[in-house]
């Protein structure tokens, strides 16, 4: 700023002495006619006084004319810095407040997310809870009377739904009435973990309709084969008295299987569908669009994500199938603000994913403590064993 008015000052002066030049030069006016005589003194008022006198005039003019010229140039320096600002302004603003695709893409992806994950919790308890009535034989429950009735009862529903009469050699082919499995897709998959589970992205599954579909008799199928393939017989009261010890054991037990069964109970629960929902507010909506792509037509992305995508189908588009897509890093190619932001949305998915990794050490630890204990009891026993001796 102190260079600026500096030249400023010297381009004054500058144009100053230029005029003084210009006026030397000018011829000086000859003297008016008079009457009186021409003396000395006449001459020098005539010729000298009164030049000087319009020069002084001329210059007075002139450098008044030069000043209001160069506040002139001042006035448009100031008006074309202030329009440049405000154009420079402007342009930052469009620069940093225009989104890109690519954020937008991550805001309509993530919409439905939380409510998913939501269902996952309930859906999780409302499983947990058809398991622990099957385990504790429950007044209505299959298992109410023991084996007795669940046995025929799961017979006739592996006649019906799960048979393949090519199983065993062709030895199942009297057992399966009719055939067996009506759905020829659903045979084998009541012991089948990966074709009922692993392999699906989305199950059919919801605990708030009555009518259970078929993914839900195969996940309850499924969980009865691996965690309670036979109950205990019921006791009566005065049994339980006498053996309080045994009661006790028998709990100790279903505990443990509950723990066990803990971890494919949130499976299960995150592959849960989610609920119907309209297209501006769900956000698997926008994912199944991303599927076409990579070339999938609207029916090969249902049956990969299913009608309603689950939270494990949601976070696995968020992931990992958005950077498969080409147009994911030709939209790299943005503001820097932008980036910025991608970075952030990219961040919180991560962290995400990372709670989601940390609920599943908490559960393999459980495992793994639980399992110590179990081999530590062992060991518990046979001491106390030999002390009683």
């Amino acid at each position: 700023m102190k260079a600026k008015q500096t030249h400023n000052r010297t381009y004054i002066k500058k144009m100053l002495c230029i005029g003084a030049s210009l006026l030397c030069l000018m011829p000086v006016k000859p003297a008016l006619a008079q009457t009186v005589t021409n003396t000395y003194d006449t001459e020098i008022e005539a010729n000298y006084v009164q030049a000087l006198k319009d020069m002084t005039e001329e210059i007075a003019t002139i450098t008044t004319r030069a000043i209001f010229a160069i506040g002139t140039f001042f006035d448009a320096e100031h008006q074309l810095d202030t329009q440049r600002d405000y154009q420079r302004l402007v342009a930052q603003t469009h620069k940093d407040y225009h989104p890109g695709e690519q954020m937008c893409q991550f805001g309509t992806f993530i919409r439905s997310v939380a409510r998913s994950e939501e269902k996952t919790t309930l859906d999780k308890q409302a499983l947990n809870r058809q398991l622990m009535v099957v385990y504790n034989n429950q007044d209505g429950a299959v298992t109410e009377r023991g084996s007795e009735i669940d046995l025929i009862s799961r017979i006739e529903d592996f006649k019906t739904a799960y048979c393949d009469p090519a199983d065993n050699n062709g030895g199942l082919n009297l057992m399966c009435d009719s055939g067996g499995a009506s759905d020829k897709e659903r045979t084998n998959k009541d012991i089948d973990f990966a074709r009922t589970v692993a392999s699906n992205l989305t199950l059919d599954l919801d605990y708030e309709v009555d009518a259970a579909t078929p993914d839900e008799k195969d996940i309850y199928t499924l969980a009865r084969h691996l965690y309670w393939p036979e109950p205990f017989e019921p006791k009566d009261e005065k049994s339980v008295e006498r053996y309080g010890s045994l009661y006790q054991a028998v709990r100790a037990d279903i505990a443990k299987r509950n723990v066990a069964h803990n971890s494919f109970t949130n499976i299960v629960a995150e592959k849960s569908a989610s609920k119907v929902g309209s297209g501006a507010d769900s956000g698997w909506n926008f994912m199944k669009a991303l599927m076409r792509d990579f070339g999938l037509n609207d029916t090969d992305t249902h049956k990969t994500m299913g009608n309603y995508p689950s939270y494990y189908a949601q976070m696995d588009v968020l992931t990992k199938k958005i950077y498969q897509n080409p147009d994911f890093y030709t939209n790299l190619y943005d503001k820097p603000v932008n980036l910025k932001r991608n970075s952030a949305a990219m961040e919180a998915i991560k962290l995400m994913q990372s709670r989601d990794l940390y609920k599943a050490s908490l559960r393999r630890e459980m495992l793994l403590s639980m399992m110590v204990e179990e081999q530590v009891a062992k060991r518990i026993d046979a001491i106390d064993t030999d002390l009683n001796r």
